[in-house]
């Protein structure tokens, strides 16, 4: 006859561990969130830090009024994109002007600054304001102008006042992919691996191993999962389509259609991986490389 054994397993919360046994939990989901498990949201976090710290330079408004999460952007600038490590590089897009940067030190003569986001970085280009109208009575084609023409002593940008203002807009990128980078060196520490394991109440063996749980898998391990849909399709004409057509061909085209099965499995990391690639997707698109 079939027997049903149950076993007990003792878990602890983290603070109830050794000291030595918490260090190798913590150490062990420290490595898991800076890599496997770094996802979608932590890019999205370093990107609000670079962005944060760029308004912050820029005084940009309303960065006094929202936190980091919470504010709404820089108008008119987007930050593109950046390489914290080897390229160390910010990427950023947009127009500055005295309205979103009032921080940064204008001249009279400047206008807005334009940022390109290029290969490795940002392109900066000052721009130049329109000088006054020309007030003479021949209109300005004379080479000289009238004594009283605004335009006889007006002076444009000089090439230090260029380079000052750009040096400033450099600077303070330069700041954001320090601010970026330590953002991402944050959520790869021990003390973001303690906050993550006790905001997510983890619970581990003696020895400091993530409890498996009765699945025999960490609670939050990644699980990868294959389901076979059997769709049965009628029509006057045979259906062509692919996976991505069956849906509307059905509910919007000239097909009826209904599920015969529906069956779902769980697979391993590397059985994931060759389906991923049999279906021409790459496995480090569920996390299955």
């Amino acid at each position: 006859m079939p027997k049903v054994i149950t076993t007990t397993v003792t878990v602890y919360q983290l603070a109830e561990l050794t000291t030595e046994a918490q260090a190798r939990a913590v150490e062990a989901i420290a490595e898991k969130l800076a890599s496997v498990w770094w996802d979608d949201h932590d890019n999205e976090a370093i990107g609000e830090t670079i962005r944060y710290s760029l308004a912050g330079t820029f005084k940009t408004p309303g960065h006094d009024t929202y936190g980091c999460g919470d504010f709404p952007g820089i108008p008119n600038v987007t930050v593109v994109g950046w390489d914290l490590d080897r390229g160390q590089y910010v990427q950023v897009k947009g127009t500055l002007d005295r309205t979103n940067a009032p921080g940064l030190p204008w001249v009279d003569p400047a206008g807005s600054i334009i940022l390109t986001d290029g290969r490795n970085g940002t392109e900066v280009e000052i721009i130049e304001a329109d000088g006054p109208d020309c007030t003479c009575d021949h209109g300005g084609w004379e080479s000289t102008h009238d004594a009283g023409c605004p335009e006889r002593s007006y002076v444009g940008l000089t090439d230090a006042e260029i380079e000052n203002l750009a040096e400033a807009v450099t600077d303070a990128i330069h700041a954001a992919w320090i601010a970026g980078r330590q953002e991402a060196e944050y959520k790869s520490s021990a003390e973001y691996a303690r906050e993550w394991i006790e905001s997510n109440e983890m619970e581990f063996l003696e020895d400091g191993t993530a409890y498996a749980g009765p699945a025999g898998r960490p609670s939050t391990e990644t699980q990868y999962f294959r389901t076979v849909v059997v769709v049965e399709i009628l029509g006057n004409t045979p259906f062509a389509g692919d996976a991505a057509d069956i849906g509307p061909a059905i509910t919007e085209g000239d097909y009826s259609g209904a599920v015969l099965s529906h069956t779902t499995t769980e697979v391993d990391r590397p059985s994931m991986a060759a389906l991923l690639t049999m279906h021409g997707s790459e496995p480090g698109f569920l996390q299955a490389d």
